[in-house]
Parts: C-alpha cells; sequence; structure tokens
C-alpha cells in the first residue's frame, strides 16, 4: 500500500525528497513538543481542566507551522513540473485539510485562552489602578 500511495501521488515528504535538515527539525519538534503537547492536552481536556487551554494553543500554531512547509513543498513540486495536476490536487487536498484544521484549533484555543485572562478595566487601559493610601 505504502509503495503504490508514493508511486501514485509522488509525496515529496514521505518518500525522503524533502531538505534533511527541515526533515530533522519537523521530526524533533513532533517527538519533542507535539506528542508530549498532544498527550498531557487529552489528559487536561478529559480533566476539563481550563490550565490546558495555553498548551493547546501553542500545539496548534505548531502543528499547522509543521504543516505549512509540507503544502510549500507540493506546491513547489507541482510549478517545478514534477507533480501531474491530479497528484497536486491529491496532495494539496490533504496538507491543506490539515492545515487549515490545526489553524482553526489554534483560534478556538485562543479564544478560550483569552476566556482565561481577567476582564480589562472600565478605563480601558486594562490594568487596576492603585489604591491610594
Amino acid at each position: 500500500m505504502h509503495k503504490w500511495y508514493l508511486q501514485f501521488s509522488q509525496d515529496g515528504m514521505v518518500n525522503g525528497r524533502v531538505v534533511l535538515v527541515q526533515l530533522v527539525l519537523v521530526d524533533g519538534t513532533v517527538r519533542l513538543f507535539q506528542v508530549p503537547a498532544f498527550v498531557l492536552g487529552i489528559h487536561g481536556l478529559l480533566k476539563k481542566s481550563p490550565k490546558i487551554y495555553p498548551l493547546l494553543c501553542l500545539y496548534g500554531a505548531s502543528t499547522a507551522t509543521t504543516t505549512l512547509p509540507c503544502l510549500l513543498h507540493v506546491t513547489k513540486a507541482f510549478y517545478g513540473d514534477a507533480l501531474t495536476t491530479f497528484q497536486y490536487g491529491i496532495l494539496v487536498s490533504g496538507y491543506t485539510r490539515s492545515f487549515s484544521y490545526f489553524l482553526v484549533w489554534l483560534w478556538t484555543r485562543r479564544l478560550d485562552c483569552t476566556k482565561l485572562s481577567p476582564t480589562t478595566s472600565a478605563q480601558g487601559n486594562g490594568m487596576k489602578k492603585a489604591k491610594k493610601a
């Protein structure tokens, strides 16, 4: 199945034709941050702890950021005549869906984080006035 997918789609991110440094950085980010953040996020969400929202916001930003180079690589390969229009459509639909999902995740978690922050004061500067002694 894997061999068929590679021949069918010419996915450069899967068959190892990407720049090695980029692959190492993405792989390191996934292993060192995204997987632990995902596990901690599930645990926090199951406990219904709002303290987990900032970590989930960072997780969404990190995952969207690591998906973007994949999308750009596919686009570059298409315009470099390495992919057919059909292959490009398959790859872009997959990577765009993932990228969009994590951007929406980032946005919704950001909204959850703003609910955690203290409300701004009526003066509009967001700072509480110190009491005069």
